[in-house]
């Protein structure tokens, strides 16, 4: 379609009498500008590539941590598609489907893809990720209100030096789909969500909350009115909020807290709302699975924490902006900011610290095995795992054998001492091992860390182990020996055609199937044996190689 809104006899008439160039005419007159509308119309259109799918496999990294960006495009004309990747940040363009890019500041950055065809038609889409410091805090903005609230948790995070980025809902919404759950990498965040003072979550929200949750998030959820944009009955305030009923609006001078809660213990604060801001703060019913951790003037909840599945929440139904920036110096009467009587003197950030470490997870690290290390017979697994707030942890060991894609249980709900005797022989194959240890609270929140690859030898004194066999590329050797060896390798006709020296204390060896001058060897039966430097000789092994098609000396 052409669509113009110049008076078609307002443009200049081409007169046959004119003198000008015949291949290229003055383009100023309708009968040039008709031949180029009919062209257009009737000629061969070229139309834009249409880009199927872009997307990272994190949106939510740590600082300096890889993220791979990944797209998938289709041309109607069959032409060929170049890739083009830009980034914030990043001066260097990334030609291809793939992208692999990583930030070494915290922030929102953002990648345009551009997919150009042959012709020069294009078609641009925009990937947002966000990327924080070890330990930092996702800060989900979704004030509704007219005034901001915002700045009031910004001032908080300040004051307790704790580090956030903060982002818009629509930067953490999209799951797996692209429509439903949370975006990759959000759950491995603490993150704060403020609904401001008149805000709720909407469908699309409430998906996101739930999918996150359910990945092992740490919520802290905040808002006046987000019980009031929820149904009557609604399962999500049910089941993800743990709220199972609910008196909106009651309003409240004051909050105290709960009687040995982790993060309540001892607060009594009264609130002062911002000038044009209003109390909405609601009585909840709280589910039997759930804790109570502020109760409001009437003696009845108004925030809660729930600790179980896998993850945390905190959801408080009153106004965050109510509470004090600093505390009363010296609280004393009914009217002291920041206090009740003879109340501890409480701050907002105060707060915000207590329920950020109530959500934090452990910290867990593994020290041995050590990389590369070889274990014989038995070993000793070291860890150290730590909680922020103190509470008990239950540690749970797992080892794999194939670089961490699947995890065999070793010991479960060992004491964190921080040692673990491993008996090898109860083993059934030398190889690479790796090590995850689990250290769990006894709500079941957990963090865990894998240790580096080591080498696990079931080989006897003076003896070798071999695998994979048959093998189609490499044969891993595995060897105890008391000090120099020599290895050998022979074709079935006993012909000598590899040896390597073995050096006193070297326990593993590969052998990628050549022959001594480093030519691959054909496939089929050869015969192995060692023979250590005092004479000691193994039994004879035999090795197949057997790839998917024959190679010859």
């Amino acid at each position: 379609m052409v669509f113009t809104t110049v008076p078609w006899e307002e443009i200049p008439r081409f007169e046959p009498v004119e003198e000008g160039d015949p291949i290229n005419p003055d383009p100023n007159n309708s009968t040039y500008f008709l031949a180029k509308i009919y062209d257009y119309l009737m000629g061969e259109i070229n139309i834009p590539p249409a880009i199927d799918a872009a997307e990272a496999d994190l949106y939510f990294a740590q600082v300096n941590e890889t993220i791979t960006f990944t797209a998938q495009a289709h041309d109607a004309d069959g032409d060929a598609l170049i890739y083009v990747w830009e980034f914030d940040s990043i001066d260097d363009s990334v030609v291809g489907k793939t992208a692999r890019i990583a930030f070494d500041e915290p922030g929102v950055y953002g990648g345009l893809l551009t997919v150009e065809d042959a012709r020069g038609e294009s078609t641009k889409a925009l990937i947002a990720v966000t990327v924080s410091n070890p330990g930092g805090v996702v800060f989900v903005d979704d004030d509704d209100s007219d005034g901001d609230t915002e700045e009031h948790f910004f001032a908080a995070f300040d004051a307790i030096r704790q580090d956030y980025v903060a982002v818009s809902p629509e930067l953490v919404m999209g799951g797996a789909d692209g429509i439903n759950g949370a975006k990759a990498g959000l759950e491995r965040f603490r993150v704060v969500w403020n609904c401001g003072e008149l805000g709720g979550l909407d469908e699309a929200e409430q998906l996101a909350v739930a999918d996150y949750l359910d990945k092992g998030g740490a919520l802290f959820l905040v808002g006046q009115e987000v019980m009031f944009g929820l149904p009557s009955g609604s399962a999500f305030a049910r089941d993800v909020l743990h709220v199972t009923g609910v008196e909106h609006d009651v309003g409240t001078a004051w909050v105290e807290g709960v009687d040995d809660d982790p993060i309540t213990d001892g607060m009594m604060i009264y609130l002062g709302f911002p000038p044009g801001f209003d109390d909405w703060t609601d009585s909840l019913e709280v589910s039997e699975d759930a804790k109570a951790i502020l109760l409001n003037d009437g003696g009845l909840p108004c925030a809660l924490r729930y600790g179980c599945s896998g993850h945390r929440l905190v959801f408080m139904a009153v106004a965050f902006e109510a509470f004090p920036l600093e505390p009363a110096e010296e609280p004393s009467g009914s009217g002291a900011v920041g206090s009740l009587d003879d109340g501890p003197a409480i701050d907002a950030g105060s707060l915000l610290a207590k329920v950020l470490a109530w959500l934090e997870r452990p910290m867990v690290t593994v020290i041995r095995p050590l990389a590369g290390q070889t274990c014989t017979g038995a070993t000793v697994v070291w860890w150290e795992a730590t909680d922020p707030i103190g509470e008990e942890l239950s540690i749970d060991i797992q080892y794999s054998t194939d670089g961490g894609s699947a995890w065999i249980a070793l010991a479960s709900g060992e004491a964190n001492d921080g040692t673990y005797a491993w008996d090898l022989t109860k083993l059934s194959r030398s190889g690479p091992y790796m090590i995850r240890v689990i250290a769990a609270k006894p709500d079941g929140f957990s963090a865990c860390d894998v240790g580096d690859e080591f080498i696990v030898s079931l080989v006897g004194s003076n003896q070798f182990a071999a695998g994979p066999n048959p093998a189609s590329d490499v044969i891993n050797f595995y060897i105890n020996a008391s000090g120099e060896a020599n290895l050998y390798i022979y074709d079935i006709a006993g012909r000598l055609v590899f040896s390597q020296k073995i050096e006193s204390g070297q326990t593993y060896l590969d052998w990628y199937l050549v022959n001594n001058a480093g030519k691959p060897l054909a496939n089929g039966l050869y015969l192995c044996y060692m023979v250590t430097a005092d004479g000691v000789k193994t039994n004879i092994m035999r090795l197949v190689i057997s790839r998917q098609q024959g190679v010859s000396e």
